[in-house]
């Protein structure tokens, strides 16, 4: 069953509807597991199509293995196979899909040239337009996106394929309770592959029992191969030790350049370069406070996807249990005492979803969601807020949204409310309207409820209202 990525699919439509103005070409990239073969799959599979996928090996196999997808007996070259599509095409529309592009590009170094031939000059004025996906984010970009001379004329964009939000990721489990579906969601970190593993292989439905089941179906055994961050590095790195620690040591809460190079022992010069590369493989992203930012002072560096932060923060750590076979000791002795602090992270991700999809409600329009935090450089530790946005009020004042995310057993009372309020103090950046949100897993105290009730600037939100919400 096909779920989600209704934007994916606005962008394809638009794609396929813009071919006959001459941009013929769309690059589709993103890491393995992400669905990009099932959305193509699915966008062309009630239009005039042809979908081909690559194989590593030699051009005349290479040739031979097209030729076999098409249902033709054999063709000596590419052409062949481009004049096969046209035939195929007529006047009509038509969209050419090419799965494992690098894999194409590489079998035979003419390969690339003729295809450009085709989507440039031979189909110049028609409808046939072309997919091009890949596994890897760099051998993509270099193929297509930084080969702007080329290229630069029929490509119509480069569409990286990232995970589900937790509002279409639910709906691969829809008889699960609210804090249930967060976790899932959380473990498999949007990633359609590993939300079909859970949907088709979870019995569990509830409580540590489901828990562990759902570990063991994402990281032990054969089914885990292939989606694990791991093997997204094997893709576009020759070795991974340094990426694999410094991903170790960014699961761990250290965040900021100087932590990490003590931490891998580089200094500090070697230690950006490789952030880089991470953030091109969209492993990594570079945060900023939101009222500051390109704030140098203040970047710090954080993982995308929340299986990878799970990964890295449970599983390498424990690694010599993993060689051992000793998994249900790793989960039982290792993870599962200590699953709050990765649920609390998963709870802080939801309220931010929450927020940027409008489901606070607030008066204002929100233009950009994230955090801010304070350093403490003489200890060593930071203080902020788990969500801070940006927003936009009537007549054109700014305002600013301060959240916390109270992931615990207590209600929220009124001492832990004005703490969120009086945080804010201590933020330079000001704004015509502020607006202060406590999340809470465990509900709230009549002393919050009656503040919130009677201050209109103050929203109270549970899990249960950000699970439910319709997006």
């Amino acid at each position: 069953m096909f779920t989600g990525r209704k934007k994916e699919f606005a962008y394809l439509r638009s794609f396929a509807e813009g071919i006959a103005d001459g941009q013929r070409m769309l690059c589709l990239k993103g890491r393995k597991g992400m669905g990009k073969s099932t959305l193509v799959r699915e966008f062309v599979k009630d239009i005039p199509s042809a979908y081909l996928t690559a194989y590593p090996t030699t051009d005349s196999e290479e040739l031979r293995l097209l030729a076999a997808e098409l249902g033709m007996d054999g063709a000596s070259s590419l052409s062949d196979i481009l004049d096969e599509i046209t035939r195929r095409a007529g006047d009509g529309g038509f969209i050419l899909v090419i799965d494992n592009y690098p894999a194409f590009a590489r079998a035979d170094a003419s390969f690339e040239k003729t295809l450009y031939d085709y989507v440039s000059y031979r189909w110049a004025g028609t409808r046939i337009g072309v997919i091009v996906l890949g596994d890897s984010f760099l051998a993509m970009d270099k193929l297509l996106s930084s080969d702007s001379i080329r290229w630069g004329k029929v490509l119509a964009g480069s569409l990286t394929l990232a995970a589900l939000g937790f509002y279409e990721a639910r709906e691969f489990f829809p008889e699960y309770a609210p804090a249930d579906q967060a976790f899932l969601y959380g473990l498999a970190g949007g990633i359609p592959a590993r939300l079909d593993r859970l949907r088709d292989g979870l019995h569990e439905k509830s409580g540590e029992a489901m828990q562990a089941q759902a570990i063991r179906l994402l990281f032990f055994g054969n089914e885990a191969e292939g989606t694990l961050p791991e093997d997204i590095l094997d893709i576009d790195l020759r070795e991974k030790s340094y990426y694999n620690r410094m991903l170790a040591t960014l699961a761990g809460g250290r965040t900021r350049v100087n932590e990490i190079s003590a931490a891998v022992g580089k200094p500090k010069d070697v230690v950006v370069p490789y952030m880089n590369t991470l953030i091109s493989l969209s492993l990594v992203a570079k945060e900023y406070p939101v009222t500051e930012p390109f704030n140098r002072r203040k970047t710090r560096y954080v993982i995308v996807n929340s299986h990878d932060i799970f990964y890295y923060r449970y599983i390498v750590p424990h690694m010599e249990l993993v060689f051992a076979g000793k998994e249900d000791e790793l989960i039982e002795r290792c993870i599962l005492p200590d699953l709050s602090s990765f649920t609390e992270l998963i709870f802080e991700r939801l309220c931010r979803e929450f927020v940027g999809a409008g489901g606070a409600k607030l008066p204002v329009s929100v233009t950009s969601v994230g955090t801010w935090w304070e350093n403490d450089d003489e200890n060593h530790t930071s203080e902020g807020f788990d969500l801070v946005a940006a927003a936009e009020a009537a007549e054109e004042k700014e305002a600013l949204v301060f959240g916390r995310c109270f992931f615990d057993t207590r209600p929220v009372d009124m001492p832990r409310l004005k703490g969120l309020i009086d945080l804010t103090k201590k933020v330079k950046e000001k704004a015509d309207e502020t607006y202060y949100i406590a999340f809470s897993n465990s509900g709230f105290h009549d002393t919050a409820v009656t503040a919130a009730g009677a201050i209109k600037n103050i929203l109270l939100i549970s899990l249960d209202e950000i699970v439910d919400y319709k997006a």
